[in-house]
């Protein structure tokens, strides 16, 4: 086969679409059951995660939803750079989206603790539509989070290779209550502060986006390592 390499093919693993309300959880296990079984799989430091999130079936989310997570995307990105492993911090094909975005939004991302988020936020009020707010947070498809979506979705680019079942729930769930909590407006809350959140602050944010999300995502955050690595 093409592009065996040291004995290994390289694979991209894609899941079905899963709901809320469905056991996604125990689909993960019984996927990480049978590749432990029948393979043996070698994940290297550039492998990642890609966790696509919508806000129902055949739905996309709307114009202030996706401002809410856009707003959130800047907000957290300190403090989800600090609770990345060392290899998921800056990565090629995940950039943190300040750094994909136009000179003038990294300027003032720079320079946040001499100001507010005020002017971030007010450069993606004034997007009129989704497009522009693909181009104000990055603009292509490399970016920690995609807003460019052909089928509407949000796309988490920046989780690391999962290792087994547990870490791979947690990921997603960082991710769904991540987007969940910014399509809420809960990073509106931010918009005076002149300071970035904390990890403890991204703890808690994403708690909050999945509460709304019910009995299916019960325990699947790690209440362990919640730190800087």
């Amino acid at each position: 086969m093409d592009g065996c390499k040291d004995g290994y093919y390289p694979v991209e693993i894609a899941s079905i679409i899963f709901h809320s309300s469905d056991d996604w959880q125990g689909e993960v296990q019984k996927l990480y059951q049978a590749l432990d079984t029948n393979w043996h799989i070698n994940i290297r430091s550039r492998c990642g995660l890609h966790v696509h999130v919508a806000p129902a079936k055949n739905m996309k989310f709307t114009l202030d939803q996706t401002k809410g997570v856009a707003k959130a995307v800047h907000v957290f990105e300190a403090a989800l750079r600090d609770y990345m492993p060392r290899e998921r911090k800056d990565p090629r094909y995940a950039t943190p989206n300040h750094r994909c975005a136009p000179e003038s939004v990294q300027q003032l991302y720079n320079y946040i603790e001499s100001s507010t988020w005020a002017e971030i936020f007010a450069g993606i009020d004034q997007c009129q539509d989704y497009r522009k707010i693909h181009e104000e947070m990055g603009g292509n498809k490399d970016c920690s989070m995609f807003f460019g979506s052909r089928h509407g979705t949000i796309k988490f680019r920046r989780p690391p290779s999962a290792v087994n079942a547990r870490h791979l729930i947690h990921w997603v769930a960082l991710g769904v209550g991540f987007i969940s909590a910014g399509s809420h407006q809960y990073a509106e809350d931010w918009r005076l502060h002149p300071t970035h959140a904390t990890i403890r602050d991204l703890k808690v944010f994403i708690e909050w986006g999945l509460l709304p999300l019910g009995a299916s995502f019960a325990n699947a955050l790690r209440t362990d390592e919640w730190r800087k690595h």
